[in-house]
């Protein structure tokens, strides 16, 4: 190659990795793990779940009561789940649902899992609604949901439109969606074991199917389950 050629090559290659720098940022560090982790499933349990959901998709609505059901049964100590609110932008209200959802957990942590039952259970007035239903109206939804599991209302809405004050819940509700994009996360709901994806997954899948799965990385822990 001549001179001028691997000139002109250095060059392309030096601009195109400078654009990539400078089009590229890192996504903010939250001080804690995001995401809602199940009746404190412990960090130190041999089985992690990790479950990414948008609360307006419907296949995500019928695994979210199977999900509970699979760490129920084994408990805490032995399987770890975590919901992670990951909102699809084709879904109407799903970016309110999660932002709602953040709001309660920071509020009333133990209600967190009740409140986003309530937002699946309620997704025909939030989701399924009819066009002219604005994001007031739906915001009106999820603080009436909020009020249901002990929150007051005025509570609930100042902690929900706090966006960059003290508790920032809209932009955290953004990081975790930029995290879960990273992680390679395109679809609801969709699973991980021990940071591994399940990538078979079908909508159909009982508690069984799941345990089929686990018990064999349970092995040594038999005589807990």
């Amino acid at each position: 190659m001549s001179p001028f050629l691997v000139f002109i090559t250095f060059s392309f290659l030096s601009s195109a990795y400078g654009s990539l720098l400078h089009n590229f940022h890192q996504i903010p560090l939250p001080k804690t793990r995001l995401g809602y982790t199940y009746k404190n499933g412990s960090l130190g349990a041999p089985v992690q779940i990790d479950m990414y959901m948008c609360l307006q998709c419907g296949d995500a609505r019928v695994a979210f009561p199977v999900m509970r059901d699979v760490a129920d049964h084994y408990g805490p100590n032995l399987v770890r789940v975590v919901f992670h609110g990951f909102p699809l932008p084709y879904l109407k209200g799903s970016f309110l649902a999660v932002q709602s959802t953040r709001s309660v957990d920071q509020l009333l942590p133990h209600k967190t899992v009740d409140y986003m039952q309530s937002i699946y259970d309620n997704s025909h007035r939030i989701g399924g609604s009819a066009r002219n239903v604005s994001d007031a109206d739906l915001i009106q939804v999820f603080t009436e949901l909020a009020v249901d599991v002990g929150i007051e209302e005025s509570v609930f809405l100042t902690r929900f439109n706090d966006e960059n004050g003290e508790y920032q819940v809209n932009r955290l509700c953004r990081h975790e969606w930029k995290m879960t994009i990273t992680h390679g996360v395109y679809g609801s709901p969709w699973f991980f074991i021990n940071d591994m994806p399940i990538i078979d997954f079908d909508v159909h899948w009982t508690k069984e199917n799941w345990t089929s799965i686990i018990d064999p990385l349970l092995e040594d822990y038999r005589d807990d389950i």
